[in-house]
C-alpha cells in the first residue's frame, strides 16, 4: 500500500444520555446537567444518569473500505468528585539561581467523613500519593474514613497507574509506600 493512496475518516464524538431511573426514557436528556447529574455532596448519581459515550472511529481507508463503529460506555461512574483540582510551582531560589522546582496538581476530596488530597507531580504523570484523611481541610486532625478513602482511591484508580501514601515506617523509601498499581493487563 503506498501512503499516497490512504485517506483518513474523520473521527466524530455523539454523546447520549440514557437514564436508568423509571421516570427517564431511553434516550431522553434530563432537564439537568447533560453530561452527568450530581447529587448534593458533589457526587454522581449513578443509578440515575449512565453517560453513554459513542465513538464512531473511521479507519484507515482504502477503496471500499468501511468505517467502524465502537461504543464505550461509563459504567463506572465515580462514587466522589473532587471538590477541588490546583495546579502549583514552587521554586526554591538561591539568588536568582534556581535550585528546586516543584511542578504539580493537587485533589481535594471532602464529604461527611472528612477531607483527604492527592497530590500528582507533572514530572512522574502516572503516580500520585494520597494524604488523610482529616477531620477538615486544615488538615490538624486525622480521622478514620474508610468510605471516603475508597471512594478516592477508586476515583484515582481510573487516572493514575501507581496510588502511593506516606508511611508510618520512617525506614520506607521517600517516606512512601505503594497502595496499588496497575497491573500489566489493565
Amino acid at each position: 500500500m503506498m501512503a499516497d493512496s490512504v485517506r483518513l475518516c474523520p473521527l466524530t464524538t455523539h454523546f447520549a444520555m440514557l437514564s436508568t431511573s423509571p421516570e427517564g426514557a431511553k434516550g431522553r436528556r434530563p432537564a439537568s446537567d447533560p453530561i452527568a447529574e450530581i447529587n448534593g455532596s458533589g457526587q454522581r448519581d449513578a443509578k440515575r444518569v449512565r453517560l453513554s459515550l459513542i465513538l464512531t472511529i473511521g479507519t484507515i481507508l482504502q477503496e471500499g473500505s468501511t468505517v467502524v463503529d465502537v461504543e464505550l460506555h461509563a459504567d463506572n461512574a465515580d462514587n466522589i468528585q473532587p471538590v477541588n483540582i490546583s495546579h502549583h510551582v514552587d521554586e526554591i531560589r538561591e539568588g536568582d539561581r534556581l535550585v528546586e522546582r516543584y511542578n504539580y496538581v493537587v485533589y481535594e476530596f471532602e464529604n461527611d467523613d472528612g477531607y483527604l488530597w492527592a497530590r500528582a507531580y507533572l514530572d512522574e504523570v502516572d503516580k500520585v500519593a494520597i494524604y488523610g484523611p482529616f477531620a477538615d481541610s486544615s488538615r490538624a486532625i486525622k480521622v478514620s474514613a474508610p468510605s471516603l478513602e475508597t471512594a478516592v482511591i477508586n476515583y484515582l484508580k481510573r487516572r493514575f497507574a501507581c496510588i502511593n501514601r506516606l508511611s508510618p515506617d520512617e525506614y520506607a523509601p521517600a517516606g512512601y509506600e505503594t497502595i496499588w498499581r496497575r497491573s500489566a493487563s489493565d
